[in-house]
């Protein structure tokens, strides 16, 4: 069930209608053997294709709309998603990561829940979320892509660098991304000179030169 009024159902989009409702959420009738609906909610199912397969057709079918379609997702991005309220909810799971994946993107980042982590973990998609959680959300609020957010009260913006890792994530405003890869370039050859120099006995009090100013502040060594 639909509004009919609104823009998304006056443009034809009517399955973004923030007052559309389905069998099982806001109808009775999920459980039903036999149901009535409008022609267009129909799909012919072929005949070489069984019934179990079809039946994934209409989830697998709002993924691809969702992250692909209407996403403007490139190869090598990654997805920045922030919510309008704060919730753990599993947003994102195996489907949207094979869209997200068939369509180049590289990961997620989302201040919200995700599901399906086995299978996440098999596929080596990468998902960096604020909590896990099985519960699944439903599709009635229309958000806005390829705009500013605030993830994880962090702002984000498009063509931002993202890096992130066990450790977790760094968000690089685009311009400043060259010039914060050249100083990650120079620490990271003074860091090999440190690693060295400790894989060698040598004390990081000598290497950052600090006995002095430890003993100005009072610093004694007992034996």
């Amino acid at each position: 069930m639909i509004c009919g009024n609104c823009l998304m159902c006056r443009t034809g989009r009517y399955n973004l209608c923030p007052f559309r409702k389905g069998f099982g959420y806001g109808v009775n009738g999920a459980m039903a053997s036999y149901v009535k609906v409008p022609a267009r909610c129909l799909h012919a199912i072929p005949e070489s294709l069984p019934f179990e397969i079809a039946c994934l057709t209409e989830p697998h079918s709002v993924a691809y709309q969702a992250m692909c379609i209407n996403s403007h997702i490139r190869p090598g991005d990654v997805v920045v998603a922030a919510c309008t309220t704060e919730c753990e909810d599993g947003f994102f799971g195996e489907l949207l990561a094979t869209s997200l994946r068939a369509r180049g993107a590289l990961g997620l980042v989302i201040d919200g829940g995700c599901r399906d982590v086995a299978e996440l973990e098999q596929m080596d998609f990468p998902v960096f979320s604020r909590a896990v959680h099985a519960k699944g959300t439903v599709k009635a609020t229309p958000g806005s892509v390829n705009v500013p957010v605030v993830c994880a009260n962090v702002l984000v913006n498009p063509g931002d660098v993202v890096l992130a890792d066990a450790d977790g994530v760094v968000v690089v405003p685009a311009a400043k991304a060259a010039g914060t890869a050249e100083a990650g370039e120079l620490r990271e050859a003074k860091e090999e000179d440190k690693r060295r120099r400790l894989a060698a006995g040598e004390l990081g009090l000598d290497i950052y030169d600090m006995r002095d100013d430890l003993r100005s502040r009072g610093l004694r060594y007992v034996d």
